[in-house]
């Protein structure tokens, strides 16, 4: 009798370990395994847009500076990976892996019950300092977004990101997973060119673009004013071209702004976003531009704007119909920054 009963215990530990291959009306409790190759996809205009607004020889010092940044916001390397796993029933997180990787591809193999789920994923947020990974509990709710403060820095990383159903089941082996980022934030320079004017530091600030990203959907918001205060680019030894010493004081000046993209559709005045940029002259005034940009500007892109500077601190676009400007002389500065979005 006592060897009938463990033979039937044996039995029933066999049927229970198969009971995933078993029992066809119900395998949501099954795990099923399957790789997941996650790699970065990027389609960079960046030498296209430098050749193209910065074609003169004169250029060639300011285009490598550009270049130089940019280089590290327009990459397809990733060093940190945030992957999510949504169970599509309810909405609800149901794998979570985070990795550093330093490269443009990574492979996991996941195991994840047999179901219809949502994958996320993200690249480079953990050096942005700029954007946050917000709501992540539910799929609906996970997005990015960007400092809510009255002026914010210009952002350190190329973001990517990618959303894709992916069906989890037991009737295909060895089942691989694709999933391809796309870049999600994108780029502002302005490369002013001085004669002679003795003028000070400029400075640069881009309104009029995105405050979050809605990560399921690949929805941008602008519910909110965002101001990006662009940096200042200085000139190196390796940006000089030979002809032109390192120590000597460039004709121009380089200021470039990362942030989210701006809206698909232009504002009343037919402009996309705008860019407020402040000339301090030798006399103490301060001359304001108000540069509002008839083109929209993408994920993935950056946007190149040459001017070039006049004796009051006027600056009067180069080489496009689609920048107008609307100068103040002697503009005066409230205690903070008082720009009308």
């Amino acid at each position: 009798m006592r060897k009938s009963i463990v033979y039937i215990l044996l039995f029933l530990c066999v049927v229970l370990a198969q009971s995933c291959s078993l029992i066809d009306d119900d395998l949501t409790d099954c795990a099923q395994e399957f790789m997941l190759n996650v790699r970065l996809r990027l389609e960079t205009h960046l030498d296209v847009e430098l050749s193209e607004t910065l074609s003169a020889e004169t250029d060639e010092q300011a285009r490598k500076i550009v270049k130089q940044y940019l280089d590290n916001i327009f990459t397809d390397t990733a060093h940190d990976i945030d992957i999510m796993f949504f169970k599509q029933s309810s909405d609800r997180m149901e794998k979570h892996i985070v990795d550093i990787i330093d490269g443009t591809q990574s492979v996991y193999t996941v195991f994840l019950p047999i179901d219809n789920y949502h994958n996320i994923s993200l690249a480079n947020i953990e050096r942005n300092e700029i954007v946050t990974v917000n709501d992540t509990l539910d799929e609906a709710t996970a997005n990015l977004q960007v400092q809510n403060s009255d002026t914010i820095a210009s952002q350190k990383t190329g973001i990517f990101s990618a959303s894709l159903p992916v069906n989890v089941n037991d009737s295909i082996e060895n089942q691989t997973i694709e999933v391809s980022l796309k870049q999600v934030n994108c780029a502002v320079a302005l490369v002013n060119t001085q004669p002679s004017y003795n003028i000070g530091d400029i400075s640069m600030y881009v309104a009029g673009t995105a405050s979050s990203y809605m990560l399921r959907d690949s929805l941008y918001l602008f519910d909110r004013p965002v101001l990006v205060k662009a940096d200042r680019l200085m000139p190196t030894s390796a940006s000089a071209p030979k002809h032109i010493a390192a120590d000597t004081t460039p004709a121009f000046q380089c200021l470039t702004a990362v942030c989210l993209p701006a809206p698909d559709l232009p504002t009343a005045d037919g402009s996309y976003f705008k860019i407020y940029a402040y000339v301090p002259l030798d006399d103490g005034s301060v001359t304001e531009n108000i540069l509002s940009v008839n083109r929209p500007l993408s994920a993935g892109r950056v946007m190149v704007i040459k001017t070039e500077m006049k004796e009051k601190g006027e600056l009067v676009p180069v080489s496009t119909t689609d920048v107008g400007v609307t100068v103040t002389l002697n503009w005066k500065q409230g205690a903070e920054h008082d720009i009308d979005l």
